[in-house]
C-alpha cells in the first residue's frame, strides 16, 4: 500500500531515470550515473532551505529554488563524472529531462517524509 498522497507514476528511482533516459537519449547511462543521481538526491534531500521551500510553496514555485540547488549539484559532479556532466549541459533536451526526472522523484520523496 502507497503512503498517502504519493502517486505511484511519480516515483522514479535513479535507476528508473536512467532507463528512461537510456531510452529516450540512447544515452547509455548505466551504475556509476546512478550513483551520480543519487548523490545529487541526497544533496537535494539534505538542504535545509530546499525543504523549508518545499513545505511553504506549491510545486511550480519549489521547482524555481530546486532548479537553482540541482544546477550547484550538477556542478559539483564534474570531478567524478565529467562525461554526464558534459552531456547534461552540451545536451540542453537531455539535461532537461533529467531535472526534470530528478524533480519528480525529489518531489516524491517529500511526500514519503511527510507521511
Amino acid at each position: 500500500m502507497e503512503p498517502a498522497g504519493v502517486r505511484e507514476d511519480v516515483y522514479e528511482p535513479p535507476s528508473e531515470i536512467i532507463r528512461e533516459l537510456n531510452e529516450r537519449y540512447g544515452a547509455n547511462l548505466g551504475p556509476e550515473d546512478e550513483i551520480t543521481f543519487e548523490t545529487v538526491l541526497n544533496s537535494m534531500d539534505g538542504d535545509a532551505g530546499l525543504r523549508a521551500a518545499a513545505r511553504a510553496n506549491p510545486p511550480e514555485n519549489e521547482r524555481l529554488s530546486f532548479d537553482f540547488k540541482v544546477n550547484d549539484a550538477i556542478e559539483d559532479i564534474i570531478d567524478r563524472n565529467f562525461k554526464l556532466y558534459k552531456r547534461i549541459t552540451e545536451d540542453e533536451n537531455f539535461g532537461q529531462a533529467l531535472k526534470d526526472a530528478l524533480f519528480r522523484e525529489y518531489l516524491n520523496r517529500q511526500l514519503l517524509d511527510k507521511n
